[in-house]
């Protein structure tokens, strides 16, 4: 029998709530699809509420980690602004939906989720604002871009839209919107 880290059991966990979703997330499931004893996994974590935990940790580490590297530098806010719609629809959108779905079932799950809602709106408002948006602006368009994503990533998974157009159609809206706020502020 391999050993197994902790790293490989977020790894695998994340996997697993791709692939099946939330209530794949057990204990005896997670030991048998990894063929791997009870004992590995009590090695590693006190619980599987620790297990929980620490997996949404990770992701949520993670997912932020990838939104500041995209988010920072010396490129120009348009750049910025190309470079975050491509990096949010390199996604498939699964882990994202099986989180919501748990969410709606876990205190924790939910608690977290929506803390990473509003750090990622946060973010992005704030790289409206360094273009020039007011903050009210900003916080309203990072808002509009978030629900959309969120909304795109539940019709792509059933296949419902065409994802490289729908990409397309947000980008030409957001840098509409961006440019017509702007315009208003030079005015």
């Amino acid at each position: 029998m391999a050993r197994v880290s902790t790293e490989d059991w977020i790894s695998k966990g994340l996997e697993v709530l791709s692939g099946e979703g939330y209530h794949a997330i057990r204990i005896d499931l997670l030991c048998a699809r990894f063929k791997i004893t009870k004992g590995s996994f009590y090695h590693h974590f006190e619980s599987l509420e620790d297990y929980e935990r620490q997996l949404l940790k990770f992701w949520e580490r993670k997912t932020l980690q990838g939104l500041t590297e995209v988010l920072t530098g010396s490129q120009s806010a348009e750049a910025k602004l190309n470079r975050m719609i491509e990096w949010v629809f390199s996604f498939s959108g699964t882990l994202e939906l099986s989180l919501r779905a748990w969410a709606l079932h876990n205190k924790q799950v939910k608690k977290l989720l929506i803390t990473m809602e509003l750090k990622r709106i946060t973010m992005v408002a704030q790289m409206y604002e360094e273009i020039g948006i007011s903050k009210k602006e900003a916080l309203e368009l990072a808002e509009l871009g978030h629900a959309a994503w969120v909304g795109i990533q539940t019709c792509n998974i059933e296949g419902v839209i065409n994802h490289e157009r729908t990409r397309q159609l947000i980008h030409e809206m957001v840098r509409r919107n961006v440019k017509e706020m702007l315009g208003k502020k030079k005015k």
